[in-house]
């Protein structure tokens, strides 16, 4: 019986899809597309910086849904396979087959140490490390919208209308375990699942509105909206002695039809009375409200500077994020227009251009201070839409499996536009970006400074010697480094100053410290 309800209420939730499934079912076509040809690339003034393929189980199967995050391109496919790409290089980290094949749904959420998918009505947690499942948890209700996860909680919107908090605390993002966030994850909780520490209900409550989108989150607030325009706000943590977590409502003056878009604690809501709303997600206020013409009809993409809105007739238009104010005028006839109508969809953005696409699915680049387009490129065959508000790189995806990652020729290294926001959820970047001071003047094995160095500041480090084999340098776990003496500088600048020794530098990926060869003339 309980089998049985599980599967009505997953039916419920399929059905509250709406206009986001529709979306996915028209991305289903499977093709086969060519790459892109050297000369072409150059009259677009792109380069390529890699390509790869994520296996396929023949053509009913494809992407259902990509997601980037830092420096991590993850991908579910239908047949229930979970990857992990490295989304500078291409390099698949890791693959994992999750639930009965075909049926997976197109939600996943992710936080420093895992990745968060839904099976029928249950969640599935994997090791953001390694893929390895970690924890599988029945949910009470089916699913009905994107969920939300942060470092110590997942937030989950059901058919139901409630809203409900689980404490992941002990799986997926446990404060203070870079010790054990070094361990290979079989290790660290043995290979019988029934060993793991088992996810507790935090909180639940009752919405009473149809909780048809992806949540929306602050560092302190958890946004959920409904297609009728109301609006409600949470506090994720209680405060002792709380009846309940909502702390606000509000409503939109039209329905909301696309899924909102956000930048730190500000939200953006784009509704079909042809205004996007920009409120503050902490205090419920809003910041200020755009007119744009007619119905919205695109998410709405926000970057450091601007936010990327569409509308059904006007197109694209970029608009000042602090202000609302339109930036471009575009010449159109006699007069002049604010939005670009040939451009539907936005990808990408650099300093010059955005990248964005048209309703028939080919490639146009527009000039980004202008609006104007400059150039166009048959990409209909890419039929899954990667938008990408973390960087300036421009992905172009196909159910084949195939994966493009292009950009501007003369911009070898990506501009992360959420930097400052990155630095501040993640644990490590803050340690790193810390002032320390530190005598200096020890020397042994590079090992044995990063475990001393680890164990001071609650870091873990991982050296690994096949990369540097492939560069054709030594291990250089043991090779011979010396501390400088440092007084009053970000622990980064610290760090980097001993590994230059070894002709090494570091990346992060999640809380954990990779040691990396250092690139020939640079870090």
């Amino acid at each position: 019986m309980v089998s049985l309800t599980r599967w009505l209420l997953a039916g419920v939730a399929i059905l509250l899809f709406g206009t986001a499934f529709a979306q996915l079912q028209r991305s289903r076509i499977y093709s086969h597309p060519a790459l892109p040809s050297e000369e072409t690339l150059r009259r677009l003034n792109l380069r390529m910086a890699w390509r790869t393929y994520v296996p396929m189980d023949g053509t009913r199967d494809g992407l259902i849904q990509t997601y980037l995050i830092e420096r991590d391109l993850f991908v579910v496919t239908r047949s229930g396979l979970v990857a992990r790409l490295d989304a500078e290089s291409g390099e698949i980290l890791w693959r994992a087959r999750v639930g009965k094949p075909y049926t997976i749904l197109p939600f996943v959420a992710v936080n420093s140490r895992g990745v968060v998918v839904v099976v029928n009505a249950q969640l599935i947690a994997l090791s953001r490390e390694t893929g390895v499942k970690v924890q599988e948890v029945d949910l009470p209700a089916g699913v009905t919208a994107g969920l939300v996860v942060d470092e110590e909680r997942i937030y989950v919107p059901t058919a139901t209308t409630r809203l409900y908090a689980f404490r992941f605390r002990d799986v997926i993002g446990k404060e203070g375990d870079s010790q054990a966030a070094g361990m290979a994850i079989r290790e660290l909780y043995g290979s019988r699942e029934e060993g793991l520490p088992r996810p507790t209900l935090d909180w639940v409550d009752q919405t009473n509105i149809q909780l048809a989108f992806p949540l929306v989150q602050s560092a302190e607030i958890l946004f959920a909206y409904s297609p009728s325009g109301r609006c409600l706000g949470f506090v994720k943590d209680p405060r002792e002695g709380m009846a309940n977590m909502e702390i606000y409502r509000l409503s939109t003056e039209g329905k909301i039809t696309v899924p909102a878009g956000s930048y730190g604690d500000t939200v953006y809501l784009g509704a079909d009375d042809a205004t996007l709303y920009a409120i503050n997600m902490v205090t419920g206020r809003l910041r200020w409200r755009h007119t744009a013409g007619t119905a919205i009809s695109r998410r709405p993409v926000a970057t450091k500077e601007d936010v990327y809105v569409t509308s059904q007739r006007e197109g694209l238009a970029r608009i000042d994020r602090a202000s609302g104010d339109t930036r471009w005028r575009i010449p159109v006839g006699r007069g002049f227009s604010a939005a670009n109508t040939r451009a539907d969809r936005f990808l990408a953005v650099n300093d010059r251009f955005v990248y964005a696409t048209d309703i028939s699915n080919r490639l146009l680049i527009l000039d980004r201070r202008r609006g104007v387009t400059l150039s166009m490129y048959d990409t209909s065959a890419f039929r899954i839409p990667i938008v990408n508000a973390v960087t300036d790189r421009l992905y172009l995806a196909a159910n084949d499996g195939l994966i493009l990652c292009l950009h501007d020729r003369d911009q070898k290294e990506p501009i992360r536009h959420r930097q400052t926001l990155e630095e501040l959820s993640s644990p490590v970047l803050k340690r790193l970006n810390a002032p320390i001071t530190d005598p200096g003047g020890r020397q042994g094995p590079l090992r044995e400074i990063l475990l001393e160095m680890g164990q001071r500041h609650g870091l873990t480090f991982i050296v690994s010697e096949a990369p540097f084999k492939a560069a054709g340098q030594p291990d250089p776990r043991t090779r011979e480094v010396k501390v400088p003496r440092t007084d009053k500088k970000p622990l980064k600048e610290h760090l980097q100053e001993i590994l230059k020794q070894v002709g090494a530098t570091y990346d992060v990926a999640g809380r954990t410290i990779l040691v990396v060869p250092a690139r020939p003339g640079g870090k």
